[in-house]
C-alpha cells in the first residue's frame, strides 16, 4: 500500500468489482414489485487517515441509492461512525 514498489494491479479483479457493482445497480432499477432492492454495505474499522475504503463505501451507497435501491451504510467504527458526506449523516 505505502512504498510497495512490487504492487501490481489485477485487471480481472477490477473487472469483477465493476461487474458486481453494475449488477447491483441493474437489480435496483428492475424492481417491478414496488419493493426496492435492499442493500447493506458493511464497513468495518475504516478510519480517517486513509479514506479509500470510506470513500468507496459512500460512492457505492450513492450509486445504489440513485439506481432505486434501499441502501444502508453500516459503519462499524467507534471513532468515526457517521458518513463523511452530508447525505450519510443521518443515523436511522
Amino acid at each position: 500500500m505505502f512504498s510497495d514498489s512490487s504492487w501490481q494491479d489485477v485487471d480481472s479483479q477490477q473487472e469483477r468489482w465493476d461487474a458486481w457493482g453494475n449488477a447491483v445497480e441493474q437489480l435496483g432499477q428492475r424492481q417491478s414489485s414496488g419493493t426496492a432492492l435492499r442493500v447493506a454495505i458493511l464497513e468495518i474499522g475504516a478510519g480517517g487517515n486513509v479514506v479509500t475504503v470510506r470513500g468507496t463505501s459512500e460512492r457505492c451507497f450513492k450509486e445504489f441509492r440513485d439506481a432505486g435501491a434501499d441502501v444502508r451504510l453500516i459503519r462499524v467504527n467507534p471513532d468515526l461512525p457517521l458518513g463523511d458526506g452530508q447525505e450519510q449523516q443521518k443515523t436511522t
